[in-house]
């Protein structure tokens, strides 16, 4: 049987698996909202690098940057 497997049962077996479940569940979900978050911000901060020229090249104009990523 494979590891993963075998430790899984294992905890399902202890009382309170459940609870550790939920935050196993709640530590993933919090670590990809920060991830999502992450990428945002970046790709506003690297929106807001660039001159008006190439903001105007993309169809974009200054004042809209920050409403796209409300």
């Amino acid at each position: 049987m494979d590891a993963s497997i075998t430790a899984i049962r294992r905890i399902q077996a202890q009382p309170g698996h459940a609870l550790i479940s939920i935050l196993f569940e709640l530590a993933i979900s919090a670590c990809e909202a920060f991830a999502e978050r992450q990428r945002r911000d970046t790709a506003r901060n690297e929106l807001r690098r660039l001159s008006d020229h190439a903001l105007k090249d993309i169809g974009l104009e200054r004042a809209e940057i920050d409403g796209m990523f409300r």
